[in-house]
């Protein structure tokens, strides 16, 4: 194993391990996505108030092995918010 993939798998390993410290069920289908958008979803989970949680387990449960956080309208608009404001702070 090259020390690129040995690096990348101990990042994938870390973020899942984050994932995890969540307490919010995870589906494996995150475990596909880049490193990058495991990532952000991390940071998006992490940000999540009380509500939003109830919210993220009920639609997890209902949903079951279709469910995709990735695709969720709240990540979606989160990932736009912070895109948004991204540009907003380089174009300054």
């Amino acid at each position: 194993m090259s020390a690129e993939t040995q690096a990348e798998t101990e990042q994938l390993e870390t973020l899942k391990e984050k994932l995890a410290s969540t307490g919010l069920p995870i589906s494996e289908f995150l475990y596909t996505y880049p490193a990058t958008t495991q990532e952000c979803v991390y940071r998006y989970l992490c940000q999540l108030t009380e509500i939003d949680r109830m919210a993220y387990i009920i639609a997890y449960e209902a949903m079951e092995s279709s469910f995709n956080v990735v695709r969720t309208s709240g990540f979606v608009k989160w990932q736009n918010k912070q895109a948004a404001a991204v540009v907003a702070t380089t174009a300054v």
